[in-house]
């Protein structure tokens, strides 16, 4: 005998049949830094590339081609990059030890936050910063201490200037204010 009952339908909930509209971001800031290796590991002709956007959208596709078609997926940048700005100058100090004479304010994203770091993880590569010069180099600092003094303004010291052969990058020369900041 056949029970037609197993072949009815089982009973569902109602679906939501309202649409929700997508939440526009805007369009992301990508920084293709021409920097030296960091690690020793990276292959050689690795650019290192970054991105930021608020709000964040999820990791961003990165393609690559010598023309105009034929692009080729080369990665991904999984999670946004710190950016800001330099509200202060800041002259020319020390390499090879930390700085305690100068300090940099910089202002960076509302929905992104600066760290102190201890000595050890400071000189093990924590708090490493990209920072453009007026030729439009970048200078690598990194930072020990952050302190918020302001939203979303940060006071930067105890530097360690011209990391991973950078030092040449400012030529000696005052950063100005204003300029680009990537973490």
């Amino acid at each position: 005998a056949l029970d037609p009952a197993i072949y009815a339908r089982a009973p569902q909930p109602a679906r939501d049949r309202s649409v929700v509209a997508a939440a526009l971001s805007g369009q992301s800031e990508v920084y293709f830094l021409d920097l030296p290796k960091l690690t020793g590991e990276e292959p050689d002709g690795a650019v290192y590339v970054a991105a930021a956007q608020e709000p964040w959208p999820g990791p961003l596709a990165i393609y690559r081609s010598p023309e105009e078609t034929g692009y080729r997926l080369q990665g991904f940048v999984n999670a946004a990059a710190t950016v800001g700005v330099t509200l202060d100058a800041l002259p020319p100090g020390p390499e090879g030890r930390i700085d305690y004479a100068n300090r940099i304010r910089v202002h960076i994203g509302a929905t992104r936050q600066l760290a102190s770091a201890t000595r050890l993880k400071m000189l093990s590569g924590a708090n490493l910063m990209a920072v453009t010069t007026a030729a439009g180099d970048r200078e690598l600092i990194q930072f020990e201490t952050a302190t918020l003094i302001a939203p979303s303004t940060y006071e930067l010291s105890d530097l360690l200037r011209g990391q991973a052969g950078t030092e040449l990058a400012s030529g000696g020369l005052t950063i100005a204010a204003g300029a680009t900041v990537v973490l």
